[in-house]
């Protein structure tokens, strides 16, 4: 589901000035007569907004515009600026999908740059999940499952199983993006953070990274960050008690997570730890994991799951936000 308006600009409208109003607000063009907005800084833009240029049989200029449904405040309020200002200085009319000459409702709970930035961390790990999910029914659509490529439990011969190996390859990526989602989130809890001379006393970041800073390549936040690491539950835990002592993720992730379809009750945080494990023995030894079927490859990216909404829901309570949600993901049971 979209958001879209056109605006229906008088015959004779110069094309070049409806260009420049466009760009002056912001939009970037992308080609031919293609243009998006995007506002990375404090966590305002959720998706692009899309305009395009284009004229009608009439040989009036349309001025089409389009978000997604998951898009943020500050998205919305761009829109109905984009559409309010193509009118006061075009003339003519637009039509939204509120009617004609009616803008779109923004909704007046305005979220926090912490809601926001949060928000944003899971939202891309959850796109990022994609991949594997496509990979793993890809598979089975294909036939390229277990039962045609057999493990032997002979090293010889399972060293060169395909499917073997090319499971093994989806560990890194997905403790890749869970590392990124845990360094996402503590760059946003920073933000949060009134005073930050504390962390940066513990986090020591290198001359080379405030060199980034004078030159305003980064911002104070990703350069702790950065001097930080986020690969060991261990350390993510520590890291997260540099900003608040409450903020203990150990404890968290040490809760039982009975999964639902075996009844298996885990402990994430010890898992989470074994699976980099194995990811550095393929990485550094080139070493394969032998357990790493389809469907044990479901449950991992279900623990994963697990661990991030885990996460996002303790710091939405402790912190007083609402967490927001995309209709499309649903919210794994028995998170404690």
């Amino acid at each position: 589901m979209s958001y879209e308006s056109q605006n229906f600009l008088p015959v004779g409208t110069s094309l070049t000035a409806v260009k420049k109003l466009i760009s002056l607000l912001g939009y970037v063009k992308f080609k031919n007569s293609n243009y998006f907005w995007a506002c990375k800084e404090n966590y305002h833009n959720y998706v692009e907004i899309e305009l395009n240029i284009t004229y009608n049989e009439n040989k009036q200029i349309v001025v089409y515009t389009r978000s997604r449904i998951c898009r943020s405040y500050w998205d919305h309020l761009q829109q109905n600026e984009t559409i309010k200002l193509i009118r006061d200085f075009f003339g003519g009319y637009f039509i939204t999908g509120a009617g004609r000459n009616r803008y779109y409702r923004i909704d007046d709970n305005v979220p926090s740059k912490l809601q926001s930035g949060c928000y944003l961390a899971r939202w891309k790990f959850h796109n990022a999940l994609i991949k594997p999910k496509i990979y793993l029914c890809n598979m089975r659509t294909l036939g390229l499952t277990e039962n045609k490529f057999k493990v032997t439990k002979l090293h010889f011969v399972d060293e060169y199983n395909p499917l073997l190996f090319s499971n093994n390859l989806i560990l890194p990526y997905l403790l890749a993006i869970w590392e990124d989602y845990m360094k996402a989130i503590f760059i946003a809890l920073l933000h949060n953070m009134p005073d930050l001379e504390k962390v940066i006393k513990q986090a020591r970041p290198s001359d080379k990274e405030l060199t980034k800073l004078s030159n305003n390549r980064t911002s104070i936040e990703e350069i702790i960050a950065n001097s930080l690491s986020f690969q060991h539950p261990k350390i993510i835990a520590t890291n997260f008690r540099m900003i608040n002592r409450e903020l203990n993720i150990e404890s968290l992730l040490k809760k039982p997570y009975i999964r639902k379809s075996t009844k298996k009750s885990l402990n994430l945080f010890s898992n989470i730890e074994r699976y980099i494990q194995l990811r550095n023995k393929l990485v550094h030894e080139g070493s394969l994991e032998y357990s790493l079927t389809g469907n044990k490859l479901n449950y991992i990216i279900e623990e994963f799951n697990v661990a991030v909404e885990r996460i996002y829901v303790f710091l939405g309570e402790h912190y007083d936000f609402i967490p927001l949600r995309e209709a499309i993901f649903q919210i794994p049971e028995k998170l404690y």
